[in-house]
């Protein structure tokens, strides 16, 4: 009986061991160069904790170390997250880079009770601070003045966003890569 009992307890404080570390396969690349590989890694708002293989103790470098860190997802796709100041903030937000080029994109997604939403940034090539979008839902008319500002030097995309051809929110990834291609090369 005692037995099954220290047996249950194992079985416990390993399967707690094992799902409290939701990790990924990550390469970080810092701010000073160096880059370190082949570890798993997660992420917080102030650290990102990593660690060589499962058992070690977690290792914390201070986000505003970081340059990028690149996650392999379980399905095989890497995901690159950046740590970034944007207009207005105090605090670096970690965002995944979607595009880059003249017009760089990014997201974040906000988990919150019950739903969970992708919030948007954007900024220019060489520009130090992200721009908020806005969330998934670019209603507020107040969201489209701000995109315009980064792309009025392409009007064709903007009628093509006039006109209906183009829909804020489910063609901003083909907006801004479009812009790279036609309106952002030198």
């Amino acid at each position: 009986m005692v037995k099954n009992g220290y047996l249950t307890l194992i079985a416990f404080f390993i399967s707690f061991i094992t799902f409290s570390q939701i990790t990924r396969p990550c390469t970080i690349y810092l701010k000073s160069g160096e880059v370190i590989s082949g570890m798993r890694g997660t992420y917080g708002t102030e650290d990102f904790k990593y660690y060589k293989k499962v058992g070690d103790r977690f290792n914390k470098i201070d986000v505003q170390l970081l340059n990028s860190v690149t996650l392999v997802e379980e399905s095989g796709t890497i995901t690159t997250l950046r740590f970034l100041p944007v207009l207005g903030e105090k605090k670096i937000q970690v965002v995944e880079q979607l595009l880059t080029g003249k017009l760089e994109l990014y997201q974040q997604i906000i988990n919150g009770y019950n739903i969970s939403y992708s919030e948007y940034y954007i900024r220019k090539k060489g520009q130090d601070k992200l721009t908020l979008l806005g969330h998934h839902n670019f209603r507020n008319k107040k969201k489209k003045p701000i995109l315009y500002s980064f792309i009025n030097d392409c009007p064709e995309i903007i009628d093509k966003i006039e006109s209906g051809n183009l829909h804020l929110i489910n063609d901003l990834n083909i907006i801004i890569a479009t812009y790279n291609i036609t309106c952002g090369l030198p």
